[in-house]
């Protein structure tokens, strides 16, 4: 007579001894691959209008020829003295043909209720991009100089 083999956990199941494992959990995300700048650039929060008043600015590299600092988010706070503040956040997402992508987020007023938030992304190409212009700020993109890559 042929014997028949029958898996161990359709045994198992059918006693109610066995239960399949659990699923895996997620793997880990893969971190993107770091984005190194092509061109340097100078990022400036404009008090009122473009170019006039009070104005914030940092590089987003502290040193320019230490490009894998660009993988890190920079921002800051800025406002006049007893008015609204804005605060604005940066950071290198990609390159797209010859121009470094980045993408800001600013949160304009910092304080009150009626604090709304806004992000765009942008293309750098070592020329002046107006990320966001209205009669309250402003937030450009300038070439550094000078800049060693």
């Amino acid at each position: 007579m042929p014997v028949r083999i029958v898996p161990v956990c359709l045994l198992l199941a059918a006693a109610g001894c066995w239960k399949p494992a659990p699923d895996a959990p997620p793997a880990a995300e893969t971190p993107p691959p770091r984005v190194n700048p092509r061109h340097g650039v100078v990022m400036t929060y404009f008090v009122g209008k473009i170019d006039g008043g009070r104005s914030c600015s940092g590089q987003a590299w502290v040193a320019l020829d230490l490009p894998a600092a660009a993988a890190t988010k920079t921002g800051g706070r800025c406002g006049e003295s007893g008015g609204p503040t804005g605060e604005y956040e940066w950071k290198l997402v990609a390159h797209r043909g010859d121009a470094d992508v980045y993408r800001v987020t600013l949160r304009y007023p910092v304080e009150g209720p009626a604090t709304w938030t806004e992000t765009a992304e942008v293309e750098f190409r070592g020329e002046r991009v107006k990320v966001f212009e209205t009669d309250a700020y402003a937030f450009v993109l300038d070439p550094a100089t000078p800049w060693r890559p």
